[in-house]
């Protein structure tokens, strides 16, 4: 059963429910809210955005508006979704008090990844009970009261993350704070800045110093993060949209749509025509 807040004055989303075989979403699914995923029972085989995973009971992984989910074989029995719209709650604007933004969402494939302890399950367990009594209290001050919960929800998942998705968990903190802002920017500046500069002088940093900082935590480079986004995007578009190459090349930026198929076609080994006739989806 799926529960519902809603907010039409502020076009506020906030849902609660459970994934079952019963209930089982379609296939591909596309992600129109943010959304966290629970792995209760079973686990899951699926793709996100051409990036096939597996999720173990109490892994928790999280979608950012606009990924798609591909289903497999295995499907958990059960599994907690809790969805929400930037309305209810802003992780970009709200990020000084949730440190998410980057890290838990940032668009790309495939999608942050967390597994909880024992201690966390029982966490987690007893605020997913104070949501579900929450979504049953409809009065002035509800709203409030389920984005405090949300917003306890993303900060303990954060913390997390920072723990399990850093190198030997050894991460300084105001260094993943600057990979996570540079992920956050390419999210939202990848169909206009297409070089590394642009998004060091936005930061106040050198382009050298982000490539060192990256590649100290073991991580793709600033300009690979860049190319990366881009292709992902264009895949979509080809998979899921008519769009033509013309419009997709821009769409995301180019000036030139031969420049673009020869970039997508450096970047995954087809041009964006054959990518689409073949439906390449694994490339």
């Amino acid at each position: 059963m799926q529960l519902v807040f809603y907010d039409q004055n502020l076009n506020a989303y906030f849902s609660l429910e459970e994934w079952t075989p019963e209930t089982r979403p379609d296939n591909p699914h596309a992600f129109a809210h943010y959304t966290i995923v629970w792995l209760r029972e079973g686990r899951l085989a699926a793709e996100t955005d051409f990036y096939p995973f597996i999720a173990e009971k109490d892994h928790v992984f999280f979608i950012t508006p606009g990924q798609r989910m591909r289903f497999g074989t295995e499907f958990p029995e059960r599994a907690t979704v809790l969805s929400f719209n930037k309305p209810f709650y802003c992780v970009e604007l709200h990020d000084a008090e949730v440190s998410c933004n980057g890290l838990l969402f940032n668009g790309a494939a495939p999608s942050p990844m967390i597994h909880l302890d024992a201690p966390d399950v029982r966490s987690f367990t007893l605020l997913l009970e104070v949501v579900r009594d929450e979504m049953g209290t409809a009065d002035a001050i509800q709203l409030e009261m389920l984005q405090l919960l949300l917003k306890r929800w993303i900060i303990k998942s954060a913390r997390i993350a920072r723990d399990q998705l850093t190198v030997h968990n050894q991460g300084n903190d105001q260094e993943i704070d600057v990979l996570r802002a540079y992920s956050a920017l390419v999210e939202k500046h990848f169909r206009e800045w297409h070089k590394v500069g642009q998004y060091a002088e936005k930061m106040l940093r050198s382009p050298k110093t982000l490539s060192n900082l990256f590649r100290k935590y073991g991580s793709p480079s600033p300009s690979e993060i860049i190319t990366e986004r881009i292709v992902l995007e264009a895949k979509r578009e080809l998979i899921y949209t008519k769009n033509s190459v013309k419009q997709i090349a821009y769409g995301l930026g180019f000036d030139d749509p031969a420049h673009f198929s020869r970039y997508f076609a450096k970047a995954v080994g087809n041009s964006p025509v054959r990518f689409r006739e073949n439906g390449l989806v694994n490339s």
